[in-house]
């Protein structure tokens, strides 16, 4: 993940890194599904990380067509001054599914 370096949040995370994180679907109860990680959040200045997480997100969400990714890595490098990376380092994993609940 990326935000900005400034931001509160990357604030709070040097004051305390230990994070939760929770994905879910389902649009009712019986189909409600979910993850749940927690763990530390650690903060990557690397620009070249930065760049290549900025490039993956493009290719993925923009759809954009990347021939050569090290060098749309590169060419990323000029956006990324203001970012800093956050990656989850995961300790427990908790997960349900209420699909498989018997009626």
């Amino acid at each position: 993940m990326l935000t900005y370096a400034t931001s509160q949040k990357v604030a709070n995370l040097r004051r305390d890194p230990r994070v939760v994180c929770l994905a879910e679907d389902g649009d009712d109860y019986s189909k409600l599904r979910a993850v749940q990680l927690t763990g530390t959040m650690e903060l990557i200045t690397d620009p070249l990380w930065i760049a290549d997480v900025v490039m993956r997100l493009r290719m993925k969400y923009e759809r954009i067509p990347v021939d050569d990714p090290a060098a749309a890595t590169r060419a990323a490098l000029d956006g990324v001054a203001k970012q800093i990376g956050l990656r989850v380092r995961v300790d427990r994993v908790v997960s349900w599914d209420h699909r498989k609940l018997r009626r």
